[in-house]
């Protein structure tokens, strides 16, 4: 972002000066300034800014600078460190790890993670080696603060030293245990003291240890994670308190660690440990039920979990409710149809309970509950819900009002008449959480609002637009946005004026949801006022704050179509400029909504806009890549022929990003792009394929066996068997949506089946036809069908 005013600019040059002060109270004030400031500073200040804060973390400190560690800055400058700079920076802060203060290597540790996006690949060893060796570092803090950076940093860990970084959070959790002493056990204070201290400890290095291990899982050896989950299982045992919750909690913590032959064991001790005496063990034991859904198999054992957290509902500790109550709502989908009338009866009646907060969160987990809610009972929430509305405390009237705006589409026809009464009401509220609730609520309910009611509720969220509080002002935006087709005709350009009007707001509160909303209305707007439209969301694509362009940028891309020609060279300049911006937040948006400019960009403007997509695929934020690998593919007849070759060799060079969104966007791409590779970058492209078919992450196989099925002119006669006989293999993945995309990959490409294959394929999609999902089984019986016309060979 170019720098805002020369007062700004000025500001930076005379900061700089500063930080050459003799005096490190001044030295400070420049390098703090000076971060503030990161998100203007001008193109080609950056080198000079980061190589002096360089200069100063290397040689001003006693290792600060009048009391603040300039290490720390690097962190905060990562979005403007030029790529040719990201190895020196990362040396710089190594070498900060064998600083003599503790407060440095504090610092430097916490700033690893900061950089974490812009660390070579070449020092990835050399900053997990100097983690490690902070973790044995005499200071606490200092061993803390490397043990949550090593979780931060778990993909750049090399893999033959997974199994070390692993060793050594086990041995922090030892050490961590060993803070009460024997001796100590007879002297109150000491023993208050002891227990004071491992309750702060058990938030730090406990707490490390279960942030840590559950981003680890992909890396941790089988065999540790069996001592890790009996470790943590054996804790559970122990007399105090202060160990055995946090270690119950652990267990939850660990639930993509804990092995398949161990599921049930830690399910079977958190339903024992439900069953404690103590009131505080119950509650962490509840709460680790409640977020194993994942591993809760069965129906026997589903009955088992959700009739014990139905008992615990009824006990006498608010305490314990309350959790209850929570964990039902976690474990929603997996309730069993047969309890489902059950549990909801049993969550509407604590809506009564004599605790106020067990009230509160009995009312907020029907929302949770919508899905499995039964149609029987969906008129008693409903009505439970008005009454709530009128209980005269806001809170109560608050929570009542978002159920009803999550519930939408089950609110029974009957009733809704009523509830858009109730909510329009409430919109006028004297409390400000219960108007900003009932306007939201307005946008969410655009389903169910009675035709004849539609000029009410826009009327209202007209009125709601010019509230004093800004909370009312941007949810009357966001709603107006969310009605898009349901304002009645005659009432469209009163609301797109009310946003335009609203999009001169002071607060960025309100003008970023009325960016958005004009994205929506525009859509539908009057050809007689797009060019206003348009011209509007240009201006907001330039506010002073990113979220508000953010908004601007991803708007102009929904206008699409609908953008006057006159502007459509505008909007392509100001989406190119946007792309290059210091926040993702706003490349991201920027990038996709150049995808969505398919078959309107101007002439002139197709080459730079291919040009910059390339760039951007390199962009340091994962979300920028993958967007612009997808839109590269929406531009498929706009890429010149020059460019053909580099294309090709940046999608397969992302085929290997660390980020499985970017590799789940070049998966797609291929088959969008097919047409401009020719020659032997077939084989290349279905070779590229077949591994993105096995990679780790189901986001990724999905979309690659979704491309294989779309290839059918364009696999190489002698690849036919490995392409079938892969897809033949994804048929028993673990995962419902990509069994589905190899069966309509299978349905599609039955003209390239091997004869000798023929047999074994129906023989297949037979069985899944008696999948467990619904999809993959309708998908399977038309591709089993459509095998009747025949196989190639």
């Amino acid at each position: 972002m170019a720098v805002k005013s020369k007062k700004q600019l000025k500001s930076i040059k005379d900061l700089l000066k500063m930080t050459d002060d003799g005096d490190p109270e001044i030295r400070e004030y420049a390098v703090r300034s000076l971060v503030e400031l990161r998100d203007v500073v001008p193109r080609g200040m950056e080198r000079e800014i980061i190589e002096k804060i360089i200069t100063l973390s290397e040689h001003e400190y006693e290792g600060e600078c009048g009391g603040y560690p300039v290490v720390l800055s690097l962190g905060y400058f990562c979005n403007i460190i030029p790529k040719d700079m990201y190895g020196k920076v990362v040396k710089s802060v190594i070498k900060l790890c064998l600083h003599d203060r503790w407060e440095v290597r504090y610092s430097a540790a916490k700033t690893f993670v900061e950089l974490k996006k812009i660390i070579p690949k070449n020092l990835n060893k050399e900053v997990v080696e100097k983690l490690l060796k902070l973790s044995d570092d005499e200071i606490y803090n200092v061993r803390s603060c490397s043990v949550q950076a090593l979780g931060g940093l778990q993909e750049i860990i090399p893999r033959n030293m997974r199994r070390e970084v692993v060793e050594k959070l086990l041995k922090l959790s030892d050490e961590t245990l060993l803070l009460i002493d024997e001796k100590d056990i007879c002297s109150e204070d000491a023993v208050i003291g002891r227990l004071l201290k491992l309750r702060s400890t058990s938030s730090g290095e406990i707490k490390n240890l279960t942030e840590i291990l559950s981003p680890l899982k992909t890396c941790i050896p089988a065999d540790v994670r069996f001592r890790i989950v009996e470790k943590a299982l054996e804790l559970t045992g122990n007399v105090e308190l202060e160990i055995k919750c946090p270690a119950i909690e652990i267990l939850a913590v660990l639930k993509n660690i804990i092995p398949k032959k161990m599921r049930g064991e830690v399910i079977k001790k958190l339903i024992s440990l439900s069953e404690d005496d103590c009131w505080q063990v119950k509650k962490s034991a509840i709460l680790a039920l409640g977020n194993l859904k994942e591993i809760i198999s069965g129906d026997g054992t589903r009955m088992i979990v959700i009739d014990r957290l139905l008992t615990l509902s009824k006990d006498k500790n608010w305490n314990v409710r309350q959790t209850a109550v929570i964990a039902i709502g976690d474990l929603g989908e997996i309730i069993l149809i047969d309890m489902r009338k059950n549990v909801v009866q049993r969550i509407l009646e604590l809506t009564e309970d004599a605790d106020w907060y067990v009230m509160l969160f009995a009312i907020r987990t029907l929302a949770e509950l919508k899905d499995i809610i039964p149609v029987s009972s969906r008129n008693a929430v409903v009505k439970r819900m008005l009454k709530l509305s009128k209980s005269g405390q806001q809170s109560v009237n608050n929570s009542a009002i978002y159920v009803l705006g999550t519930l939408n589409e089950i609110i029974p026809g009957d009733v809704r008449d009523i509830v858009i009464e109730r909510v329009v009401e409430l919109s006028e509220d004297i409390g400000l959480s219960v108007r900003a609730s009932s306007v939201w609520a307005l946008g969410e309910l655009r389903d169910v609002i009675p035709r004849d009611t539609r000029g009410r509720v826009v009327l209202a969220l007209l009125k709601a637009g010019n509230d004093k509080e800004r909370a009312v002002r941007g949810h009357a935006a966001w709603a107006i946005g969310k009605l898009q087709e349901k304002i009645p005709k005659d009432m469209i350009e009163d609301a797109i004026n009310e946003l335009m009007r609203l999009s001169k707001d002071p607060e960025s509160y309100v003008r970023r949801p009325c960016a958005w909303a004009l994205g929506n209305l525009g859509r539908i707007a009057p050809k007689d006022i797009m060019e206003k439209v348009t011209e509007k969301l240009l201006k907001l694509s330039e506010d002073n704050e990113f979220a508000v362009r953010s908004s601007a940028v991803f708007s102009l891309g929904k206008l699409g179509n609908n953008i006057p020609k006159n502007l459509r060279g505008d909007v392509v300049k100001i989406l190119l400029a946007a792309s290059s911006e210091h926040d993702w937040i706003v490349r991201r948006p920027a990038v996709m909504s150049l995808g969505k400019l398919q078959g309107i960009i101007p002439k002139k403007f197709r080459e730079n806009v291919i040009a910059l997509l390339l760039k951007t695929s390199e962009d340091r934020d994962w979300s920028v890549r993958g967007a612009a690998i997808w839109a590269v593919g929406r531009h498929s007849d706009i890429i010149p022929e020059h460019k053909n070759d580099e294309i090709f060799k940046k999608i397969m060079e992302l085929c290997k990003d660390k980020d499985a969104s970017v590799r789940s966007h070049c998966a797609g791409a291929f088959k969008k792009l097919k047409n401009i590779f020719f020659g032997q970058r077939k084989e290349e492209v279905i070779d590229a394929l077949l591994i993105l078919c096995e990679d780790e992450r189901w986001e990724v196989r999905k979309p690659a066996a979704s491309s294989l099925g779309n290839m059918y002119d364009f696999i190489p006669k002698n690849l036919n068997k490995d392409v079938i006989e892969k897809l033949m293999e994804m048929t028993g993945d673990n995962d419902w949506s990509v069994r589905d995309a190899s069966v309509r990959a299978i349905g599609r490409l039955k003209m390239k089946i091997p004869f000798e294959m023929k047999k074994e394929i129906i023989e297949k999609l037979s069985l899944m036809v008696n999948d467990e999902n619904l999809t993959v089984r309708e998908s399977s019986l038309r591709a089993l069908k459509g095998m009747e016309m025949g196989a190639g060979g």
